[in-house]
């Protein structure tokens, strides 16, 4: 029983781990603020506002990191 008890722990172990699973910080969205408003008519609306790390680093100036929702 014990050894049955082992080799499944053993089994388990090797399928279990691992990073097949994870997610870079490249391919996410950092929020940064967000915020809700009352128009004149009287509907609300929501904005937000997030950073994109994917384009943090990048030389180019035209690229804009922020991303801004509405």
């Amino acid at each position: 029983m014990k050894k049955k008890l082992l080799i499944l722990l053993s089994l388990l172990s090797i399928v279990i781990t691992g990073c097949w699973d994870r997610k870079e910080l490249n391919d996410l969205a950092i929020l940064l603020g967000w915020g809700m408003d009352l128009s004149e008519d009287g509907t609300y609306f929501g904005s937000a506002q997030f950073i994109l790390p994917s384009k943090l680093g990048l030389a180019e100036k035209s690229k804009n990191p922020y991303l801004t929702r509405v």
